[in-house]
């Protein structure tokens, strides 16, 4: 079910210079906001973030999906950042979640405030990767609402406040958490299933939500 993607040193840089430049832009919210002083830390967040949007986009035309928007380069300001999907096919919204190799457990965070983790749409899938020096694992994926009874606090109390996620199978050593192993599925077999239409928005405070929250990495 998972997918190694390798990414070229081209692709690495751009992604390198991208995360710098994010980090000199939102510096002073982290540190407002999360307590986050460490521009290094920032950079490679966004950094490795980026580069898993990448390798999903690659899987993607490998698989001989249409791409309508492409994995998006732009710094924003932070009231022009929204929780809109990371890749735009002709049939599906994809948000790509990514966590590097060197967390002990296979875990991605979603903000509370984002409408994708209290109201997907039919059309919205999350994809899941881990980051390796050399390339990036797409762990698998799944239709944002088949995922809606598997978020579960983070581990660090001082989080739960903001973040809800989802884990990937339970940590022998941590409390039991709902195992999103038990749904996903390839990229390539959940994208074949989608249907080419698209559902179109019910809920104008929803897409208020999407166009002027701001989307953390």
């Amino acid at each position: 079910m998972a997918a190694k993607v390798r990414l070229t040193e081209e692709d690495k840089q751009g992604c390198r210079e991208f995360a710098e430049i994010y980090a000199d832009t939102v510096g002073d919210i982290y540190a407002q906001n999360r307590n986050q002083r460490d521009i290094t830390i920032i950079v490679n967040q966004a950094y490795w973030a980026k580069l898993a949007e990448l390798a999903v986009e690659r899987e993607i035309q490998r698989i001989g999906v249409k791409i309508t928007e492409g994995v998006d380069f732009s710094i924003y300001q932070r009231h022009q950042k929204s929780f809109d999907a990371d890749i735009k096919t002709v049939n599906a919204r994809i948000h790509v979640k990514s966590v590097h190799c060197d967390r002990s457990e296979k875990s991605w965070a979603f903000q509370k405030t984002d409408p994708v983790v209290y109201e997907p749409e039919d059309d919205e899938i999350l994809v899941f990767c881990v980051t390796y020096p050399n390339y990036v694992e797409i762990v698998g994926a799944c239709l944002a609402r088949e995922a809606l009874s598997f978020y579960a606090p983070p581990r660090k109390d001082e989080l739960s406040a903001t973040k809800e996620c989802l884990y990937f199978q339970n940590h022998p050593h941590k409390r039991a958490v709902p195992q999103i192993s038990q749904i996903i599925k390839s990229l390539e077999t959940v994208l074949k299933a989608r249907q080419e239409n698209r559902v179109a928005y019910t809920d104008k405070s929803r897409q208020l939500m999407r166009d002027f929250a701001w989307k953390e990495f």
